[in-house]
């Protein structure tokens, strides 16, 4: 890694102040900023998101920062515009007397070429307790995954800053992205929400029906369990929540080539590894319909809590086969009670 140029700002939107920090290029900076790049590039809670306009403040800051025109004049209007961007958002916050404060911390911002290619990392971090502000020596012993609060990571091609940027933040805070960054998001959450749900559906658990039919009914189960459930997908949460504890009905199915192919689903086909689900765009793949006879459907509406025990076949002494589903509508239950000779 080469880091073309570097800066900090301390920002504290409660008393509007900005104090510049001043870093040097040593190996801890390196580390740092390293560090950092890998975290956004490898994270499954990344985002993508595009840029508004291309004649947005911002574009211009990260313009002005790759050919070095008054780098320091730039990088200081984008920590004013930060500044100002949480001050609103705090304002918004006490208006609606929620007490939330917006985490303190710094915005850093590296111009740097990695593997021959060029990016610029804008990343608010908390360094005050994970830096020493007058080397910026990295600090031992204290863990990585609390350094961050927001990131992004603004590619180049041929010296020009492309209109994709990857963006790391928990909680997809819009003064960020939307507001600071002057982003849009690359895909919507219905739309991540649909494709999401149909290709996992068509790509991944349609592919076990066939070998696998006890398995293909649990985990679509649980599947479509997940996106009922939650309120934001995060890939690895979603394959951890389905496999983590599954036991196999057919011994012979892998689970690896499975989360395998989930992981690679986003990138290869196009949606966000991370996004809020959106609730009204679930409905399509809820419901199923299995064909017991000729003459009975069984539809199920949503996911079955536990199904294992809610939904199971069997056969007779005769060899007759026969599904049995557990009830507590006693009525139901009356309607189809019959004496064990018949």
């Amino acid at each position: 890694m080469t880091i073309k140029y570097a800066s900090l700002n301390h920002i504290n939107h409660r008393d509007s102040s900005i104090r510049d920090i001043n870093i040097t290029h040593s190996d801890s900076l390196k580390e740092y900023t390293d560090k950092l790049f890998k975290e956004i590039t490898e994270s499954p809670r990344k985002r993508q998101y595009i840029f508004s306009s291309s004649k947005s403040e911002v574009r211009n800051v990260l313009d002005d920062i790759v050919t070095d025109n008054d780098r320091k004049k730039s990088i200081n209007l984008a920590a004013q515009r930060l500044l100002n961007k949480e001050k609103d958002a705090q304002q918004q916050l006490d208006n609606k007397k929620l007490k939330v404060d917006i985490l303190k911390g710094s915005l850093f911002q590296a111009y740097v070429e990695i593997d021959g290619k060029e990016n610029i990392i804008i990343c608010k971090a908390d360094h005050n307790e994970f830096l020493d502000e007058n080397s910026l020596t990295i600090r031992s012993g204290l863990p990585w995954d609390k350094k961050i609060f927001k990131a992004a990571l603004i590619h180049l091609k041929d010296g020009i800053v492309a209109d994709e940027v990857d963006v790391l933040d928990a909680n997809l805070s819009k003064y960020w992205w939307r507001e600071f960054l002057e982003l849009e998001a690359k895909h919507t959450d219905a739309f991540n929400t649909e494709k999401s749900m149909d290709f996992f559906d068509t790509r991944v658990f349609s592919g076990i029906k066939k070998k696998h039919p006890a398995d293909y009914r649990i985990l679509r189960n649980s599947f479509v369990g997940y996106y009922r459930r939650k309120d934001i997908f995060e890939i690895e949460d979603f394959i951890e929540t389905l496999f983590s504890n599954y036991e196999p009905e057919d011994e012979n199915l892998k689970i690896d080539p499975l989360v395998a192919k989930i992981r690679s689903l986003p990138s290869s086909l196009g949606f966000d590894r991370s996004f809020d689900i959106s609730k009204k765009h679930i409905k399509k793949r809820m419901s199923t319909r299995v064909k017991v006879s000729d003459a009975i459907d069984l539809y199920l509406k949503t996911d079955v809590p536990h199904f294992r025990k809610t939904l199971r076949s069997g056969k007779t002494s005769s060899g007759q086969m026969y599904l049995q589903i557990l009830t507590e509508n006693e009525d139901v239950y009356k309607e189809f009670l019959r004496s064990e000779d018949e």
